[in-house]
């Protein structure tokens, strides 16, 4: 029996340990579209109309870094992500959102990638642009 005590006892503390340290939560796709629709992100959903015509979009989650350089160190930081793949005759374009626990603060437009024949491939498209910049859920059966 005490062995059995001391093993739940060890399984908790260690369980314990790795739920305290544990990175952000990763937005779903639905929280990255909830975020991208918002009322406080319409001048993205703006810059996002400027963009036409676009062949597709991808939204989704990941991660997003950075890396910053002195003369005598670097830092590089990273953090859970909304990100939206803007697909052109091409070149794609990735927009960045910073996730912060309940939804993005600012999204961040790249400048255009040159894309080869089929890169990023036309039909992984997940979202459609509405007539006002908000997107919403393809649905493929």
């Amino acid at each position: 029996m005490a062995r059995w005590a001391l093993v739940a006892v060890i399984v908790a503390l260690a369980s314990a340990s790795t739920t305290a340290a544990a990175p952000p939560t990763q937005p779903s796709e639905r929280a990255c579209l909830i975020a991208w629709n918002a009322s406080t992100n319409h001048a993205n959903q703006l810059k996002l109309l400027a963009q036409r015509p676009i062949v597709g979009l991808m939204l989704g989650s990941g991660v997003a870094g950075s890396d910053t350089w002195t003369k005598t160190s670097s830092t590089t930081t990273s953090g859970p992500a909304c990100l939206m793949t803007i697909i052109k005759r091409g070149a794609f374009r990735i927009v960045t959102g910073r996730w912060k626990g309940t939804g993005v603060d600012r999204w961040t437009f790249a400048r255009a990638i040159p894309a080869t024949k089929n890169d990023p491939p036309l039909g992984a498209a997940n979202v459609r642009l509405l007539a006002d910049g908000r997107v919403t859920k393809i649905y493929r059966r």
